[in-house]
């Protein structure tokens, strides 16, 4: 039986009036990379920011490792990165690794952590002087000074470089092989999908759907493989077109997808068919976010009624 890291049950948050986390749930398990996924402004940094006490005044149960989340047991077994951390600018880099370890009980070798996020020359440097991505770095560093057995990182790769982002995640999987849990929230739905173990995609404040991606795909789609082409194709294709290999059309704001059992049969019948600008691709958890809302998935939420059909 899987040990529960983290339990929220109907977590409810109201913000002037106005419901901005709906009756949330989900358990995080011992040893597990958990992703909380969707459009900004969905819920993400909200649900995050309850859980750790950042924001109070919600209703529903939370529980850290079988306590309320803040028992001094529990602040001292976890690490919080958020999206927008508070860093000391008047402080070097060094100070403040040793400020903030100065909080724990054990910390970790210092000198090393910064080595691994690739801050080591930067130790003397002041953090108002750092770059962006230098500073995202410095903040999920701090995460890890208290060695926690739980690492909850809001947007964690925002901002950063694909090489920095890999050796991140590299630094990631090193720390779940070691035992550790870690939540993270992100709106790139490929990195949920490459390197969670399980996901919950978050819409308007609610979880719509939890799983593991690749269950999800096979639950929610049918299929691994898609064949997407315009809209405005010279074939007519609805929902009721016979087309070989298809179990499946979807239509969206500007394209059509054709789930397909077999890509290749599925393209070559389209070609025959006079249809040009066609892409064969595998089935995302785009299209599991698609299924579940109708919507076609954009990361800013503020830009979704556009892309709406």
């Amino acid at each position: 039986m899987r040990t529960a890291v983290v339990s929220i049950k109907n977590l409810t948050k109201r913000q002037q009036g106005r419901l901005i986390v709906d009756h949330v749930s989900f358990e995080v398990y011992e040893s597990e990379i958990f992703a909380l996924i969707g459009p900004n402004g969905s819920g993400k940094t909200t649900i995050v920011e309850t859980l750790v006490g950042v924001r109070h005044g919600h209703e529903g149960e939370i529980t850290i490792f079988g306590m309320r989340p803040d028992r001094s047991e529990v602040r001292k077994k976890i690490g919080v990165q958020f999206e927008n951390s508070f860093l000391v600018w008047n402080l070097k880099l060094a100070e403040m690794m040793t400020l903030f370890g100065s909080l724990y009980p054990h910390t970790a070798d210092l000198a090393t952590l910064m080595d691994d996020f690739g801050l080591g020359d930067k130790k003397d440097c002041y953090l108002r002087k750092l770059s962006k991505g230098e500073r995202q770095r410095a903040s999920i560093c701090a995460a890890f000074v208290g060695n926690p057995r739980l690492l909850i990182l809001d947007e964690p790769t925002s901002g950063l470089s694909p090489e920095i982002r890999a050796e991140l995640w590299s630094i990631l999987l090193r720390e779940r092989e070691k035992g550790k849990t870690i939540i993270f929230t992100t709106h790139y739905l490929e990195e949920a999908e490459k390197w969670a173990d399980r996901i919950a995609l978050v819409r308007d404040g609610r979880i719509i759907v939890t799983g593991r991606p690749a269950e999800l795909i096979d639950r929610m789609v049918g299929t691994r493989h898609k064949v997407v082409v315009p809209r405005n194709c010279s074939m007519t294709v609805t929902s009721e077109s016979k087309i070989p290999a298809v179990s499946k059309i979807a239509q969206r704001s500007f394209e059509l997808v054709l789930y397909s059992d077999d890509p290749k049969v599925t393209a070559s019948f389209l070609l025959e068919k006079g249809t040009s600008d066609i892409r064969i691709a595998d089935v995302s958890l785009e299209d599991v976010y698609f299924e579940a809302t109708g919507e076609t998935y954009v990361a800013d939420k503020r830009f979704l009624e556009s892309y709406r059909d």
